[in-house]
């Protein structure tokens, strides 16, 4: 039971026009292509940069009073 490359998409757009169907019948909607939105990327950024600063001061703060 080979398929053509048209009866592929031809299934493809049926399950995606099925899963709409489905979808709007519970009220619920796509989720959408970007995951985290522009303010949630830049903050997570700035926590990293945070937390790699933070690790950084205590790391040499250990290492000059051990070296001391």
């Amino acid at each position: 039971m080979k398929k053509t490359f048209k009866q592929a998409v031809a299934n493809i757009e049926d399950a995606s026009r099925d899963t709409d169907k489905v979808l709007k019948a519970a009220r619920l909607q796509r989720n959408p292509d970007s995951y985290m939105t522009g303010e949630q990327k830049y903050n997570l950024i700035i926590a990293v940069i945070v937390l790699v600063g933070v690790i950084g001061f205590f790391s040499i703060f250990v290492l000059a009073t051990v070296l001391r």
